[in-house]
């Protein structure tokens, strides 16, 4: 089973245009982890590890950077992590999708969310 990567229809896999909006339909999704930039006097680039489906990937990534990732649909743990800070989010990823990674300015804590 695949999804559209536009408008995020169940697609068997034989069909090779969607059938909600007609566009070209691809088995692979795009997941982007994008890091906000930001402007601290210490901004570190923090550890990613997206899991799920039999995938692992790991690499760090800098502010202002974005990071896109070709996966088939499914269920995906995204993991973010620098020193003591850490944050996690889960991705059902059935149209291409982009998770945010930003420092709060305030409690110092480091966050994640779904665009």
């Amino acid at each position: 089973m695949k999804f559209c990567t536009k408008c995020g229809t169940q697609l068997d896999d034989s069909v090779r245009i969607c059938t909600g909006c007609g566009c070209m339909a691809t088995q692979d999704l795009i997941l982007t982890i994008h890091k906000e930039k930001q402007f601290f006097l210490v901004n570190p680039a923090i550890d990613v590890e997206v899991t799920g489906n039999g995938v692992s990937k790991s690499f760090a990534i800098k502010s202002g950077e974005k990071v896109n990732i070709n996966l088939p649909a499914g269920q995906y743990h995204v993991y973010a992590h620098h020193a003591i800070r850490k944050t996690h989010i889960d991705v059902n990823l059935n149209m291409n999708k982009t998770v945010v990674l930003t420092w709060n300015r305030f409690s110092g804590a480091l966050e994640s969310f779904e665009e």
